[in-house]
């Protein structure tokens, strides 16, 4: 291991190690009404592609959680403290499914003071919305409202470093400002800046909304702007409407700039220049209560006025009330490359307890990929809810892919739910 990440797990286990002894000294003094603990175990054997050469890997993977909610301090409301980690453990090193390693994915005390009028959260967590996108961010986040649907959030923090050693930057701040005049709309504009040694590496202008005109029919629309680019780097609007109880339309219009995702520092952000815009529409129908029914159509421009079409359709069907069978077709064409994607599936429950699936995806390709234009890859699974917190999956697929002759997969999994409700809050109605 080297000296950087070192440094990057020593500093990082100290400002964790500071919180864990919060959470786990101080929280079970007070009083949770409710504490929730899951575990999942994954064991998984595939194959492994790396430079022309396949491995078969063996994976395990542990993933834990713990909530521990409505807990009771004196003048504050909502107290809750969340933690989600994971492991790994590999016998292929360096693949690209990250070989064996663990991270914390949350952490965080959260609670809200002054009548709810003030939320905050510090520790790791996810900050979504707005320009800040999904943030994973080391800091505190606090929301403010103000009455009348008006409210304020702001945050601040180190962006956390992901398993593939790939930094966001060094710290990071912004907020969002919202108005919800009513049940189902929202206005927000949002900001974000990213530092990086001391370099500039993001700056984001965010803006979006969803306004219910009335109550069949609603817009939402929502826009990052980079403000040293002075270019939208993500912007879309869709208008839907509800015209009968089992009939909707929507017409969509989208825009993306890959390279405007990136950080200004990052050297790929040369080589991800693809803008593309896309116009179209869909529909939705219930035709009868067991068979549904789902279209959309785009019309795409991609660099060099190049255009396309992307389209998709799916049918389902309910033959029980917990048993569904379906297919599903999508078609994306440009003059340069093109692919068709059929895939057709069933969901069947035995029993309360007991419930099998399948599907069957064939895919085929405008353009060859080592020599092979198509593949077809087919899995099966059994889910089993065993009782008391535990459930039970096992898994397999089996199939050929331009990248394998043959592709496999096996994967076991075991969980465990418990949840503790604990009495009544004081106070409460009787």
């Amino acid at each position: 291991m080297n000296r950087g990440m070192c440094g990057h797990i020593a500093g990082a286990g100290s400002r964790w190690a500071t919180l864990v002894l919060v959470a786990t000294v101080w929280a079970p003094l007070a009083r949770a009404q409710v504490v929730d603990v899951t575990s999942t175990t994954m064991l998984r054997l595939k194959p492994d592609w790396r430079a022309g050469d396949t491995r078969t890997g063996f994976w395990g993977t542990e993933l834990v959680g713990l909530s521990v909610r409505k807990v009771e301090v004196a003048g504050v409301d909502d107290l809750n403290v969340q933690f989600s980690a994971w492991g790994q453990l590999s016998s292929i090193q360096n693949s690209i499914y990250t070989g064996t390693t663990a991270d914390i994915d949350l952490l965080y005390i959260q609670g809200a003071l002054f009548s709810r009028h003030l939320q905050l959260t510090l520790g790791r967590q996810l900050i979504s919305g707005g320009a800040a996108r999904v943030l994973q961010l080391d800091g505190v986040n606090a929301t403010v409202m103000f009455g009348k649907g008006f409210g304020i959030t702001g945050y601040a923090g180190a962006p956390v470093v992901t398993q593939f050693h790939y930094s966001a930057g060094e710290f990071a701040f912004g907020g969002r400002a919202f108005w919800r005049p009513s049940y189902g709309s929202e206005i927000g504009v949002s900001f974000l800046e990213i530092i990086t040694s001391s370099i500039l590496s993001r700056q984001d202008v965010g803006m979006d909304g969803r306004w219910v005109i009335l109550p069949n029919l609603s817009v939402t629309a929502s826009g990052i702007l980079n403000v040293q680019e002075a270019s939208f780097a993500d912007a879309d609007g869709t208008v839907t409407w509800q015209i009968l109880p089992t009939v909707e339309v929507f017409a969509r219009g989208q825009h993306t700039s890959p390279n405007l995702f990136l950080p200004m520092t990052s050297i790929f952000s040369v080589f991800a220049n693809t803008n593309r815009d896309a116009v179209g529409g869909g529909l939705s129908w219930q035709a009868t209560p067991r068979f549904g029914l789902y279209g959309d159509y785009q019309r795409l421009w991609v660099d060099g006025g190049e255009k396309g079409d992307e389209a998709q359709v799916r049918a389902t069907y309910r033959v029980t009330r917990r048993s569904t069978i379906g297919a599903d077709a999508r078609f994306l064409f440009v003059p340069v490359n093109g692919v068709t994607d059929l895939r057709g599936w069933v969901s069947w429950a035995l029993s309360q307890q007991v419930r099998l699936s399948a599907d069957v995806e064939g895919t085929v390709l405008s353009n060859p990929v080592n020599g092979k234009t198509g593949s077809v890859v087919g899995t099966a699974s059994a889910t089993w809810a065993i009782g008391s917190g535990w459930s039970a999956m096992l898994s397999g697929s089996a199939g050929v892919t331009p990248f394998f002759e043959q592709v496999f997969t096996g994967t076991a999994r075991i969980g465990y739910n418990f949840s503790n409700y604990g009495s009544p809050a004081k106070g409460a109605a009787k």
